[in-house]
């Protein structure tokens, strides 16, 4: 356990914006009477700062010890470095350090100390457009809904359905990948331009860097259809990967991606 008195807390130092729980359960101790109670402190943290992880007892005939405590950044893009700090009235102490990715949490408990649980499992993530996404321009822009945040040395795949309409048949359809440096990264596209039941017009492509379009379709139609996307990166920094859509062409609505296209994007290499 970590005992505190009065005028001593423990504190949580955070590098970030994310959005980071903590949960600190304690016993008390009332010198007096010899009484031995247990609780918890709830603290929601959204920033860049230092704050309480547990506060001291009120009263000098008291102590308070932590039995327990659960640091959880749900955040759904930000990383944020944990520091857990020993603060006392002549010096502070650092005690922990722990980097905790989106959805990743540190623990302590009294007889094992802080850990951060082994996460090898591999990510396994399906995302989805929450509405009707439309770019009018010729630049790539992020297709809302499909992004997530990807660490540099991992592998991971990705696999897209994409259904997506033209404001004309003489407008057509772009697709690439955007996203932080990369050591590798490759994509490949089959595409229905022109959707028909016996002579569908069908784009294919491949691409090896970012920022560039899989298939540079010049024709396309206003009806909905399907393009599938799957591809492999290897970041070399840590970053937010995006799937990228333009239109061909400066114009009203060139290119709408509809509501429920997904990406499914899995982690490959846990090295």
């Amino acid at each position: 356990m970590i005992p505190l008195k009065t005028g001593e807390k423990l504190e949580i130092s955070r590098s970030s914006d994310a959005d980071i729980d903590v949960t600190s359960c304690f016993v008390e101790h009332t010198l007096a009477t010899d009484v031995v109670l247990g609780d918890s402190e709830i603290y929601n943290y959204a920033g860049v700062g230092i704050g309480d992880l547990l506060a001291g007892p009120a009263a000098a005939t008291e102590r308070r010890a932590l039995e327990s405590c659960f640091i959880r950044n749900k955040d759904a893009a930000d990383s944020c470095d944990i520091l857990v700090i020993m603060n006392k009235p002549a010096a502070d102490a650092e005690i922990w350090k722990e980097v905790l990715n989106p959805g990743q949490h540190l623990e302590y408990e009294s007889k094992l100390g802080w850990w951060k649980p082994d996460v090898s499992e591999r990510l396994s993530k399906v995302l989805t457009t929450p509405a009707d996404v439309v770019n009018a321009t010729t630049s790539f822009d992020n297709i809302t809904g499909l992004t997530y945040p990807v660490k540099a040395g991992k592998t991971y795949s990705i696999f897209a359905n994409l259904i997506h309409a033209n404001n004309a048949s003489t407008t057509g359809s772009r697709f690439g990948f955007g996203g932080p440096a990369m050591d590798y990264v490759i994509a490949a596209t089959q595409d229905t331009v022109t959707p028909s039941v016996t002579a569908a017009a069908l784009s294919a492509g491949a691409i090896t860097a970012l920022e560039t379009a899989i298939t540079a379709q010049t024709t396309g139609s206003t009806a909905n259809r399907l393009a599938n996307i799957a591809g492999t990166i290897s970041p070399s920094a840590d970053g937010i990967f995006a799937l990228r859509c333009a239109s061909e062409i400066a114009v009203a609505a060139g290119l709408t991606v509809r509501r429920g296209s997904w990406m499914w994007i899995r982690e490959v290499d846990n090295a």
